[in-house]
């Protein structure tokens, strides 16, 4: 994701709790970057990369919140801890509104800028085949789009849920 931002011209802060898949992903992007160590489901940390960017660059345009997490203890929803459901819930959904939440701080006053979620197509279907933690939370981020949003998407403003649909026989 952040590779094709920078194709079109952006300057990205690639923000990852994985320090070392963060810089990794930095260095990939050629100067036209900065790596923040961020735990998204943290406000003070979400808050901390919305204002560093607003002090390095003055603005922000875009807000892509696209970190989420699987779990892996089966798909049976007897299975899954109580903790694993919260950490899960916790980092997609929480870290999403978080992402918004400051995101918006720093946009609504320009009136043009982009908030976007990156929401799975198991949000919109039913599966044995995925966490059920995750399909839940994935579901949650489309009602971002529906109610949280409407408060964020006036005038210029767009906040936006993306349905992303990879290609698993490519490599990007």
């Amino acid at each position: 994701m952040a590779r094709k931002f920078v194709a079109e011209g952006a300057y990205v802060y690639v923000v990852d709790i994985d320090e070392e898949g963060g810089v990794k992903v930095f260095q990939e992007l050629n100067g036209n970057a900065s790596f923040v160590k961020c735990e998204v489901a943290i406000e003070t940390h979400v808050k901390g990369v919305v204002d560093q960017a607003m002090e390095e660059k003055g603005h922000l345009d875009i807000m892509m919140n696209n970190a989420s997490i699987l779990h892996a203890h089966g798909n049976s929803i007897v299975q899954v801890s109580v903790e694993t459901w919260e950490r899960v819930i916790a980092l997609n959904v929480t870290g999403a509104m978080l992402g918004m939440k400051h995101a918006a701080r720093v946009m609504i006053p320009r009136n043009s800028s982009s908030i976007l979620f990156n929401c799975s197509v198991l949000g919109l279907m039913k599966t044995d085949n995925a966490s059920h933690g995750y399909m839940a939370s994935k579901n949650a981020l489309l009602g971002f789009d529906e109610e949280w949003c409407s408060g964020v998407g006036k005038g210029r403003n767009m906040c936006e849920c993306c349905v992303i649909l990879w290609d698993c026989d490519k490599d990007d």
